[in-house]
């Protein structure tokens, strides 16, 4: 997870839908997704985006990795929470429910 306030002084002014595209600027060409998430009042959480994509690593021993990222604000902070696993793995899905969840828990102090 990380806070607005941990990004580069560029980025901590972008709206949560440009933090969103910035975050997908390296993705493989064709793999990119993003939509509103939706939170339970509960959580406090006034909007949240979900943005998903493939990204080329550090080489061609290494396997691509896909990323799921939900950029939310929460108070007037922004925050984004993500997820990173080798693409083809078959846990994937499952990883993505459990990001989900624990999203969805959230629960203001």
């Amino acid at each position: 997870m990380l806070s607005e306030e941990d990004l580069p002084a560029p980025v901590a002014h972008y709206t949560l839908e440009g933090w969103a595209e910035f975050g997908q600027r390296g993705s493989v060409r064709g793999t990119a997704t993003s939509g509103l998430f939706e939170m339970p009042p509960s959580t406090d959480v006034s909007k949240a985006i979900v943005a998903a994509f493939d990204e080329q690593t550090f080489g061609p021993s290494v396997p691509v990795q896909h990323t799921v990222a939900v950029y939310w604000e929460f108070r007037g902070h922004r925050f984004a929470t993500y997820l990173i696993y080798a693409v083809g793995d078959p846990k994937g899905k499952r990883y993505e429910g459990v990001l989900t969840a624990v999203m969805r828990s959230i629960r203001p102090l």
